[in-house]
């Protein structure tokens, strides 16, 4: 008995709950969790809150969906081995010891996130003409033609100069 008390080592174990689904799959809190990992490892992220990590996980997994169902996939594992050498060596630590399993939720959770900014620019591009289109709709918005300025009197004297590049034929004219 002694000798089995000796040998035996601490499990840490936790509940995985099922957090959402989309369509038939499931997101569990151990899936959480290794994406809190991620965001914490790729950049200073420490003052992210549980929602918003909540909320980072089920945005990714999305876009993730959407590729995978789109016919738009192209293989991203040159630029997502790219990117995790340039964060591998943007720690500073050249003695930095990863685990396999570790680099691979690092490396899994970078190509979600490079599929999610892919779709973004993707709808972006089809949408610029759209986006940067200023038509005389637009402009009118910032036309504006000013019939009354209320001005306190003693600021009128404090902001003479100010006003006096105003196109205004004489400073008198506000104090009316």
């Amino acid at each position: 008995l002694i000798f089995l008390l000796l040998q035996t080592k601490f499990i840490y174990s936790f509940e995985n709950k099922i957090i959402f689904k989309i369509g038939n799959d499931s997101f569990t809190s151990i899936d959480y969790e290794k994406r809190k990992e991620y965001i914490l490892f790729v950049g200073d992220n420490f003052d992210l809150n549980k929602s918003e990590i909540l909320d980072d996980f089920i945005n990714v997994n999305l876009f993730f969906k959407h590729y995978i169902n789109s016919k738009n996939k192209v293989n991203l594992d040159n630029e997502v081995n790219s990117i995790f050498k340039k964060i591998i060596n943007s720690k500073n630590n050249s003695n930095l010891k990863i685990e396999p399993n570790f680099e691979k939720n690092i490396i899994y959770n970078l190509k979600l996130d490079l599929i999610r900014k892919k779709i973004i620019e993707s709808y972006l591009e089809a949408k610029k003409n759209e986006i940067f289109n200023l038509d005389e709709g637009i402009n009118i918005l910032y036309t504006f033609n000013v019939q009354y300025i209320n001005i306190n009197k003693d600021d009128i004297f404090s902001h003479r100069k100010n006003l006096e590049k105003i196109k205004l034929k004489n400073i008198n004219e506000i104090e009316k």
